[in-house]
């Protein structure tokens, strides 16, 4: 699945796309990586999670988008460019925008939560891995805007930089309003990278995310 473009725009971010591009409109996987100085180089970046995955030569029948958090910034301050730059792809390739899905790891775990509670009808289906809680006001008052969206949170139990205790919040602050599409995947034996590398070469998570369409 080749790189097609490491460009700059809005934020720094990779496009994947598959050798032979149907005509039909494909879905899109966005993939949020964390912040630091890997954030401001995408060169830097490929050997993590879905872009590590992509650029080890697996195919999937999507177009896959990774924007990059720049370093000293939050996911939620820089949400608006991340939706502008996702509209932006939409708009020149062949995407069907029905199928767009929303995941990421670690500081983009956050990012993917962030997003999430702020456009809960922007995408078919959301997959954090081991995000911290996001730094918004009420982000657990809002979080319950989720309980019936496709929704699979992964961490790992030995996370040595982010506690599981995040997610277990999370998902328990979900289950007790109700979501009725929620699923919880905790590594016992997982540390934070580990967690990622699990998740991302996980055939079965790629599955889950293409068989949901958006509703609303």
């Amino acid at each position: 699945m080749p790189q097609v473009a490491v460009t700059a725009g809005l934020l720094p971010h990779l496009l994947y796309t598959p050798d032979n591009v149907a005509s039909d409109a494909l879905p899109l996987i966005v993939f949020l990586h964390g912040i630091g100085e890997r954030g401001t180089d995408p060169n830097l970046v490929r050997k993590w999670s879905l872009p590590k995955f992509l650029d080890a030569g697996n195919e999937l029948p999507v177009i896959a988008l990774s924007p990059q958090c720049p370093m000293d910034t939050r996911w939620d301050f820089i949400a608006d460019s991340v939706l502008e730059l996702i509209d932006g792809i939409v708009a020149t390739h062949p995407i069907n925008p029905q199928r767009i899905y929303l995941t990421g790891f670690s500081m983009g775990g956050r990012g993917t939560w962030a997003l999430a509670v702020e456009t809960p009808d922007k995408f078919a289906a959301y997959a954090p891995v081991a995000g911290r809680i996001p730094e918004i006001d009420g982000f657990l008052d809002k979080v319950c805007v989720l309980r019936d969206k496709p929704l699979w949170v992964f961490h790992g139990v030995k996370d040595e930089a982010v506690e599981v205790a995040n997610s277990d919040t999370i998902v328990q602050t979900l289950r007790d309003c109700g979501a009725s599409n929620l699923k919880y995947t905790r590594y016992d034996d997982a540390g934070h990278g580990e967690a990622s590398d699990w998740t991302y070469s996980n055939i079965e998570f790629y599955d889950w995310l293409l068989q949901h369409e958006r509703t609303t």
